[in-house]
């Protein structure tokens, strides 16, 4: 048992009550500090004494103590295994080490390995020593605290929703919850403990992901499930205080529900109205088909001028422009609007920023700004006009009361594991164009449902909602990516990501440069469709001939077959008993195994999957644009009969 040296009774209550344990070999030295605890200040002191190191681990499993006094010189054990058994067997006690000597490495070493604090024998005295005593007593306090928290901590952590990581400056781990460690299981290729560096997630650079993002900006990363692959939102977030240049990155997984799967719905959204505005364009076609046929026969019958030749005028005018609303439609409806080439973006807007000076009222100020050098993309020139053109317009739309029109161009080059700016986009190099206005800008809702089909802010009759639905799609045709963001201020942003064409030893050119000539049969269209092919060949150098329908097409094949270059014709029919190009292209290559068939259709390459035929030797997408129709002829024109 040890001695007790009570140091004096605890009637007052206005002194601090504390347990200390004195293990000191030298009984002088004890009852001195005996004597001293009696007289601190503020101090009541229930003091036991050991005067060996075992004595005092078989107290320490007896009695909890507040402090324990601990001399380096035992005589069962010296220096700092005294202290390292000490604070194995008491972790949660403050331990003063008791020096007979001032030797400045033993103190610090006595300190880092689990002492408190320390003190001098020979600078003892009442004032020093309760001093020591009662800071070890409130660091004691505070440790206890600072654990209940970080188990209360802990306990919220554990319960969370979402994966919490704590990273230090050097993006070393210091925490993860449990639901964090399980996502860093499929995020990372090994295992990373606390303590570790974390080098990657989801295939991104840490260091990317934490340095200088915007306040609590989403970025998805995808990592390895059970099921499949998993797509996760992480946020980043600046902790303050000290030590500096922590972040605190939460993670949820939004496989089912996140921007990943909004993208993916836009896409399915737009594809599916593709489809209904084929069919329902196909219908409206043939009607204004017949409408026009019906008006050419009264224009004709009209007399010159009068009440009749006005209404037929106004017919006219009327189906031209119903005609029109139904090709923006099947524009919107196809997969793209030309043969995809390599053009130079910077060139592409440069032209388009002379012609939008035209189209742009004078209020609006248009600036194209280009970061010098060459931006080779793969697509239609058509697509990239009128994905820029839709653009410009619903700009100035926004800017009714004036503003500035901006277009820009730089180039991103991301190397594996570099943190994208949009979910989707891949190492390589990428045109990075935006089309900024500074009018009324675009709400939280609208931001979301920008792209859907059928959704507009504007009003009119001129609204339709198909003109960003269309940019989406065709920049998708072209393996971008398009995103929205609102401007600091008024207006908003579109960043589209183009991705660089690969390198070829020489740049892909048009079809053809000149007309090659030759003879067209033209089969089953009639009125305004039939007008406008025969513009269309007559302007690139060919000669038409016409057919109303496949009995007639067989007979002039037959009789003057030798002289026509190519047959052209709907692959399904418009009208019901309307020639079927399909079976008109078997049927002429039964008579002639070397006719040449081109077919027109409004129907996307996978719609069309297995109508092949040898005969035919090209698909055009309906409406009919010269660039297709010219692509077409030329390559079907170098097969040779």
């Amino acid at each position: 048992m040890p001695d007790s040296l009570a140091s004096s009774p605890r009637a007052a209550s206005s002194r601090l009550p504390v347990r200390a344990l004195l293990v000191e070999d030298s009984a002088p030295h004890a009852v001195l500090v005996r004597e001293l605890l009696r007289n601190a200040k503020g101090l009541d002191v229930d003091l036991d004494w050991c005067e060996r190191l075992d004595l005092a681990m078989a107290q320490i499993l007896r009695a909890e103590y507040d402090v324990i006094l601990l001399d380096l010189g035992l005589p069962d054990s010296e220096g700092l295994e005294t202290i390292q058994a000490t604070h194995a067997a008491a972790p949660l006690t403050p331990i003063v080490v008791l020096l007979g000597n001032e030797d400045a490495d033993l103190a610090l070493s006595s300190v880092r390995h689990g002492a408190q604090d320390y003190i001098l024998k020979g600078q003892l005295d009442r004032t020093r020593l309760g001093m020591v005593i009662r800071y070890a007593m409130e660091r004691r306090a505070a440790d206890a605290t600072l654990r209940r928290n970080e188990t209360r901590l802990a306990e919220v952590f554990a319960q969370m929703p979402e994966g919490i990581l704590l990273l230090d400056s050097g993006c070393r781990l210091m925490f993860a919850n449990p639901l964090a460690q399980e996502f860093l299981l499929g995020l990372t290729p090994d295992r990373v403990r606390e303590g570790d560096v974390l080098p990657m997630l989801g295939g991104v650079k840490v260091e990317q992901l934490v340095a200088s993002r915007e306040a609590d900006a989403a970025v998805l990363l995808v990592g390895e499930g059970w099921s499949g692959p998993r797509t996760y939102e992480a946020r980043v977030r600046i902790v303050s205080g000290r030590p500096v240049g922590q972040r605190l990155l939460s993670l949820r997984e939004v496989t089912e529900d996140g921007e990943l799967r909004r993208s993916l719905d836009t896409q399915h959204r737009v594809a599916a109205v593709g489809v209904l505005a084929a069919r329902i364009s196909e219908s409206f076609s043939d009607q204004l088909d017949a409408i026009d046929e019906a008006t050419a026969e009264l224009s004709a019958q009209a007399p010159a001028e009068g009440g009749d030749r006005s209404r037929v005028t106004t017919i006219e005018r009327q189906l031209k422009s119903a005609g029109e609303m139904v090709e923006r439609i099947v524009r919107f409806s196809r997969d793209q609007g030309g043969p995809p080439r390599r053009i130079d973006l910077a060139e592409s807007l440069l032209e388009l920023g002379e012609v939008l000076h035209h189209l742009i009222p004078e209020h609006i100020d248009v600036e194209v700004e280009l970061e010098p050098g060459d931006y080779p993309v793969l697509a239609s020139p058509a697509d990239i006009q009128q994905i820029f053109t839709n653009l410009a317009v619903n700009a100035r739309d926004a800017m009714p009361d004036g503003g500035r029109l901006t277009l820009a161009l730089t180039r991103l080059a991301l190397a594996p594991g570099d943190l994208p700016p949009t979910a989707g986009i891949t190492a390589g190099r990428w045109a990075v164009a935006s089309v900024a206005d500074t009018g009324v800008g675009l709400s939280e809702d609208d931001l979301a449902r920008v792209f859907d089909p059928f959704f507009t802010t504007k009003s009119g009759h001129l609204a339709t909602g198909l003109g960003l639905a269309q940019v989406f799609g065709l920049v998708r045709s072209a393996g971008g990516f398009i995103t929205v963001r609102q401007r600091v201020g008024p207006g908003a942003r579109f960043l589209l990501y183009l991705p660089f064409a690969a390198q070829t030893e020489q740049e892909d050119k048009p079809a053809v440069d000149k007309p090659t000539g030759g003879t067209v049969l033209v089969v089953g269209a009639r009125g305004r469709p039939r007008r406008r092919l025969i513009e269309l060949l007559e302007g690139l150098g060919y000669q038409a001939r016409i057919a109303d329908d496949s009995a007639e097409a067989l007979q002039l094949y037959a009789d003057d077959g030798d002289r026509i270059d190519a047959v052209l014709c709907r692959a399904d029919p418009p009208l019901a008993g309307g020639p079927d190009g399909r079976d008109l292209a078997a049927a002429l290559h039964e008579f002639d195994p070397l006719v040449r068939v081109l077919l027109l259709t409004d129907r996307s390459p996978t719609a069309r999957a297995g109508w092949g035929h040898p005969a035919v030797y090209g698909w055009i997408p309906a409406p009919v644009e010269v660039l297709g129709l010219q692509a077409a002829l030329a390559q079907a024109m170098q097969v040779a009969r």
